[in-house]
């Protein structure tokens, strides 16, 4: 279904082709946007090293974008980088390289806790807002700025951000949703706005009537506030782009029924508007990830699901190589790594990496 926003002349993105090895379809790697260009190189060569596909590229990261805006009253971009265009970079760099490049979008989370604000630096727009911010029933906002999906402004940002990479990079890959979620570690669903709409629908005031009804209500609510939003972005996304450019959204692989994250994302799936799902498959132990992964997957149905797994060695947590082999038998689509920052010091882990991808015993198949 077409949505013509704006008269827009679209162009085709450029399609590049899959890896030849065995392993699966999608390789993908979170990684920060550097703007050295020898830093770059190396980056790459980490990419290409690890036998990567697809890069995540951290684009609207703390209420700033790493190229410049069309609409500066929007979103400003990264002082550091003004002048230069370095999403587009990301995107001539990667091609030329055979990796297909995702602008990685924090949906709902626009700056870093207010404490580690360094003075002289830009304050994050949703400091001049506090009706954008998530509260909790006492009307205590969270560190980090995380915004309400109940308010519009918000939801309209939000779609302008990825709507404008969209447009402004015509060759991009993909858009990727990260913190399309309420921040969970207690309930920060009771913004004004939030309550406004529940209120003005029929209900009571959630804070204070704690009935089952009311509670179950008030859940189904907040829920469908993120799947809106979500289905709102792939929607005109997939409207004006067509299958040029995958809209894919991170999510919890196997949240509790009570979760304060409010990410029923199963039943986003189910709308047909996201690409893919890339369920975090963060867990400290071999078998609770296949349990996660195996849960995801088929919470994902007939949409592909992307496992990421949090790859920093030597930490605690299982090698990387091990945790990508523990996947063995569930045929995930597509396997994402967090983060290049982590795994950038160890060339041996990401040789490691690259074998057990390779490996048709070892790896999941693409699908």
């Amino acid at each position: 279904m077409r949505f013509p926003l704006f008269p827009l002349m679209l162009l085709a993105a450029t399609v590049l082709p899959g890896p030849a090895a065995a392993g699966p379809a999608v390789v993908g790697l979170y990684a920060r946007a550097l703007p050295d260009a020898q830093d770059r190189a190396a980056q790459w060569d980490r990419c290409e090293e690890t036998g990567v596909t697809d890069l995540f590229v951290q684009t609207f990261h703390g209420g700033m974008t790493i190229y410049p805006s069309n609409a500066e009253r929007t979103f400003p971009q990264r002082p550091d980088l003004a002048g230069t265009d370095l999403l587009q970079t990301y995107i001539d760099e990667g091609h030329a390289r055979g990796i297909r490049i995702h602008a990685w979008v924090d949906l709902l989370l626009w700056g870093p806790d207010r404490a580690t604000l360094e003075p002289g630096a830009p304050l994050p727009l949703a400091l001049n807002h506090p009706e954008w911010q998530v509260a909790d029933a006492s009307g205590a906002t969270t560190g980090p700025l995380f915004v309400t999906p109940a308010h519009p402004d918000v939801t309209n940002r939000a779609t302008l951000v990825c709507l404008e990479i969209a447009h402004s990079h015509r060759e991009i890959d993909g858009i990727h949703l990260d913190y399309l979620r309420y921040p969970g570690g207690g309930d920060f669903t009771y913004d004004a706005a939030a309550l406004r709409t529940f209120q003005g629908q029929g209900h009571p005031d959630p804070r204070h009537n704690r009935s089952p009804e009311t509670a179950q209500a008030w859940r189904a609510h907040c829920e469908s506030r993120l799947r809106d939003l979500g289905n709102q972005i792939g929607l005109i996304i997939d409207g004006l782009f067509e299958d040029d450019i995958l809209v894919t959204v991170a999510v919890q692989a196997r949240p509790a029924d009570d979760d304060l994250t409010y990410q029923s994302w199963p039943s986003w799936l189910a709308d047909g508007h996201i690409d893919a799902a890339v369920a975090q498959c963060f867990s400290a132990d071999l078998d609770a990830i296949h349990e996660e992964a195996a849960a995801a997957i088929a919470d994902a149905a007939e949409t592909p699901c992307w496992i990421a797994l949090a790859c920093q060695p030597r930490s605690g947590r299982p090698m990387p190589h091990d945790q990508i082999a523990a996947l063995a038998g569930l045929n995930p689509a597509g396997v994402v790594l967090f983060s290049d920052a982590w795994l950038a010091p160890d060339g041996e882990v990401r040789q490691s990496i690259r074998t057990v991808l390779r490996s048709s015993e070892g790896s999941p198949e693409g699908s």
